[in-house]
Formats: structure tokens, C-alpha cells, sequence
């Protein structure tokens, strides 16, 4: 690790004082080495501007705080190569700067099937996690989405594991309203207390259709038990119903029971959501 962070600290070795140096300010490691640079500095998470700031990282598509961070550094850099502050960032007379931030936040769709958002229609957002070939991968997938109503699709290959600790998150997962299963572990997970929770598919085309129904009803459904509902309860569901429904592909499982490998099984799951 020593020579790790010695290797990390040429980024900052022949740094001037016209360069810039943007560093996490959480991680002793990379202060260290941020601190090592003779360039301007710059530091993240931001602490200023917090309203303003969430709202234009609220444009990001992708989920999880580690993105939003991500985000935040890269909007340090844009400033910096444009010689802005945060400061004039935020005033009116920048906003044709602001916009165009917003716009290539908003149009980033992360890295290939690594909830990789794929397309948003009928208030239902489609990603793609087909990386995710064991459990803790779908894990971190899921939490990424724990402020949003989910229909997961998951399973694959059976390289006989312990699936305890996965059918446990699928079953104690509050968010999660429905799960198809696909693959050679599908019966396995699908076993247990719930059973009505589970959408057992024989093929990736029925899954993707399945989850596609089900998601389209569950954002129609919101919406009209808020148009029904009377005003002082509507404050309560204005939360959820303002959030899409979430169709999350993290299957936690290899994928060459059905599938080359999980690139195939990414690129057939996007081609599905990109044909309706």
C-alpha cells in the first residue's frame, strides 16, 4: 500500500502554481498527497452552497453518494479551467456555465453496466448492474436505490453458494416490490416466506416485460392514491410519488448459464429496455 501511495503522489510531484489540485478532503491519504502539490488547491466534499449544489447534482442520473462526490470534483475541475468560483457559479450572470453543467450531469449515464442508467420512461428509470455477478455487488446496487421503489431483476448461474445472505436482503428489503428471478438459481431464491414477492422468468425478454409492467403500475399507482388522497395526507406521499420507479438489473450471480458473459447479458437486457 506504502508504494501505492508513493506511485499516487507523482500526479502532484511536478505540479506548478498554474496547475490545480482537486483531492477528497475525507481520507488522510489523499490530503497528504494533496498537500504535497505546489498547484492551487481545491478540496471535496463541498461544504458551501449545499442548496445550490444539491440541486444541481440532483441533475446526476446515477445513484449513490460516492457519484455525487465524484460529481462535485469534476465540477471543481470545469471551474477551474474556466477560472470560476463557486461563488460565481451560483450568481445569475453565469448561467449559460450552470446549464451546461447541468446538462452533461444529467446526460452522464456512468460506466458500462455498473448501474449504468439505461433510459427513463413513463416514470420508471431503467439501470443496468449486469457487472454484478455475487451478492455483495447487488447489494451495494440496492442501497444505492434505498430512497426509491425498486423492481429488481436478479439471478443467474448456480456455482453453488450460500444464498442465505442474499435471499435475506430480498425478502428484509422494504423497497424492493418486486422480484424477478431468472436463471439457474431462481428456484433457490425464490423459496422462503414471501413467495408473492417473486416473478419467476424463463428468459431475459420475459423478465425485462414483466419488471416493465409492474413498474408502469406502481408509478401509476402512486400517482392516484396521491390524486385521491385528502390534502393533509398528500404532503406525506408527495416524496415518493415525486421519485420514479426504479427497474434495477443487478442479478448477484454469474452470467454464462444463459449468457456469454455479463457484457452480453447488459448489452441483450439494454436493447430489451431500448426497443419499448
Amino acid at each position: 500500500f506504502d508504494d501505492y501511495l508513493a506511485a499516487k503522489s507523482n500526479i502532484v510531484k511536478h505540479q506548478t502554481a498554474s496547475d490545480y489540485c482537486i483531492y477528497y478532503k475525507n481520507n488522510n491519504d489523499s490530503v497528504k498527497i494533496g498537500q504535497k502539490s505546489a498547484g492551487q488547491k481545491n478540496t471535496y466534499p463541498i461544504v458551501r452552497y449545499q442548496s445550490e449544489l444539491k440541486d444541481l447534482l440532483d441533475y446526476l442520473k446515477i445513484p449513490g453518494e460516492h457519484n455525487r462526490e465524484n460529481a462535485e470534483a469534476a465540477i471543481l475541475a470545469v471551474l477551474s479551467i474556466l477560472n470560476l468560483s463557486l461563488d460565481e457559479l451560483f450568481s445569475n450572470s453565469n448561467r449559460a456555465i450552470y446549464q451546461k453543467i447541468a446538462h452533461g450531469l444529467a446526460t452522464f449515464v456512468g460506466l458500462p453496466h455498473r448501474i449504468q442508467f439505461v433510459r427513463e420512461l413513463n416514470h420508471v428509470r431503467y439501470y443496468d448492474d449486469n457487472y454484478s455477478s455475487a451478492f455483495p455487488a447487488a447489494d451495494v446496487a440496492i442501497k444505492a436505490f434505498e430512497d426509491y421503489s425498486i423492481i429488481l431483476i436478479a439471478g443467474g448461474k448456480d456455482r453453488h453458494l450460500d444464498l442465505t445472505a442474499m435471499k435475506e436482503r430480498f425478502f428484509s428489503a422494504k423497497n424492493l416490490k418486486k422480484i424477478i428471478l431468472i436463471g439457474e438459481t431462481r428456484f433457490m431464491l425464490a423459496e422462503g416466506e414471501d413467495p408473492d414477492k417473486f416473478i419467476l422468468a424463463d428468459s431475459l425478454e420475459d423478465a425485462v416485460e414483466y419488471a416493465k409492467n409492474y413498474a408502469e403500475k406502481y408509478a401509476a399507482d402512486l400517482e392516484s392514491n396521491y390524486d385521491l388522497c385528502i390534502p393533509s395526507t398528500r404532503e406525506a406521499l408527495n416524496n415518493q410519488t415525486a421519485k420514479p420507479v426504479i427497474v434495477l438489473m443487478s442479478p448477484g450471480a454469474a452470467s454464462f448459464d444463459m449468457f456469454k458473459d455479463f457484457s452480453d447479458r447488459g448489452n441483450q437486457f439494454q436493447q430489451i429496455v431500448n426497443a419499448f
